[in-house]
């Protein structure tokens, strides 16, 4: 039976939009239908990327996005590029914000140029999709809902534009009225999918700045996808943020779809590996570690997911990547014999005896155990470096402090143990 189609609504959020690439891409992939666009400021111009069908556009623009690429700076050579904005005091931008004012906002002309080079409103209107956004009417104090059969015969990229018109960007006008970023009345237009008629809604929301209001999905067959993990924010041009925010909308959605499994990590199911891990598992032992797991994860039967997600987390490994559970079981073991041999490195370069540490670096070591905060290594290269001495009563009570701080030690000793 051919599943019916979605209405997707993209939230706002400035650079982070390329999390809705992310969320494009899985849904192409997963074969998931779509027949309505609604977006609010960079979520309606994904939008009407997509409503035309110019991907690899898209595409191209996003893996160049910088500030340049959205508006014209200033000429003065200090604020050529983003990175200038680090290097100047309160004055010097108390100067730059009157420029802004007497100007009436900051110049976004290479963002309409963009615009104008790829989106063919003529081709937009001819694909019969429906299409919509928000805005606000600055000159009247009102929202605006506009789906393209409202937008004025070449007017459709100044809706888009006013979508996205960002408070201190300039304010595009369509017939004589200003307007602002939607996202001063709803950055996630939810509400407007639901009077459009819509009830199968996939509702991408990527914590941009604005009214995010919370949905009300009672009757509707929502799919609500949201950026597991909190980085960057609405002016991040760091490539490195870039690719790792377009990757989460990728692993969210596949999440959201059940295509992957997981609390902070995305794992491909593996039922068989999950029983097999079960019927190894020593009962005494899981009876015992069962009150180390968080209380979210307690009363989860997959107890290698649960067990690979508290290792994973503990030892700080990648969590935007897909993985298979083996492969996760590598990046664990392959980080702690990284930290083995950090420890050891250690050990070598101060010539210390097993026997006697000495006590100048034992008494640094011991504020840091004792003060979370200050400790700059993983809490498992503090247990192996301390094990790796004889015992005494200063590095049993300092090994004591490491395992209350940090319980899920004693998973990954459990894990480590039964893996090998």
């Amino acid at each position: 039976m051919k599943q019916q189609p979605y209405c997707l609504v993209l939230g706002g959020g400035g650079a982070k939009g390329v999390y809705h690439i992310g969320v494009w891409q899985a849904l192409k992939e997963l074969d998931i239908p779509v027949n309505a666009f609604i977006g609010n400021s960079i979520g309606a111009v994904i939008s009407a990327f997509l409503v035309q069908g110019a991907e690899q556009e898209l595409l191209t623009i996003a893996r160049s996005m910088n500030l340049k690429s959205l508006i014209r700076l200033h000429k003065d050579k200090a604020l050529a590029d983003e990175l200038s904005f680090k290097e100047h005091d309160l004055s010097y931008w108390q100067g730059v914000y009157r420029n802004v004012v007497e100007k009436r906002g900051l110049d976004t002309t290479p963002m309409r140029e963009s615009l104008e080079a790829n989106i063919k409103e003529d081709v937009i209107r001819d694909k019969g999709i429906d299409f919509g956004v928000t805005t606000v009417n600055l000159s009247d104090f009102k929202p605006r809902e506009v789906f393209v059969e409202d937008m004025e015969p070449g007017q459709l990229i100044n809706y888009v534009m006013a979508s996205a018109a960002f408070p201190g960007f300039s304010s595009p006008e369509i017939a004589g009225k200003k307007y602002l970023d939607g996202g001063l009345y709803d950055n996630v237009p939810f509400r407007m999918a639901r009077r459009r008629g819509y009830r199968k809604i996939i509702l991408v929301d990527i914590s941009g700045i604005g009214f995010n209001r919370r949905p009300k999905t009672d009757g509707t067959q929502t799919v609500y996808i949201k950026n597991s993990i909190d980085m960057g924010n609405a002016f991040d041009f760091n490539p490195e943020f870039i690719e790792k925010f377009w990757q989460l909308g990728y692993l969210d959605t596949r999440a959201a779809f059940g295509q992957l499994i997981g609390y902070k990590y995305f794992l491909e199911p593996d039922d068989n590996l999950e029983r097999e891990w079960s019927e190894q598992l020593n009962k005494d032992s899981a009876e015992s570690l069962h009150s180390l797991f968080p209380d979210n994860m307690k009363h989860d039967r997959r107890v290698l997911l649960k067990t690979l997600e508290v290792c994973a987390d503990l030892l700080g490994i990648e969590r935007v990547k897909q993985y298979s559970y083996r492969d996760l079981m590598t990046a664990i073991k392959d980080q702690v014999k990284t930290l083995d041999n950090e420890v050891q490195e250690l050990i070598v370069s101060r010539d210390l005896q097993k026997a006697s540490p000495p006590t100048k670096l034992l008494d640094a070591f011991v504020k840091e155990v004792f003060d979370k905060k200050n400790r700059n290594k993983n809490p498992y290269f503090y247990l192996k470096l301390l094990q790796s001495f004889n015992p005494t009563k200063t590095l049993t009570l300092a090994e004591s402090a490491v395992r209350r701080l940090n319980p899920e030690l004693a998973i990954l000793e459990q894990f480590l143990a039964q893996a090998d």
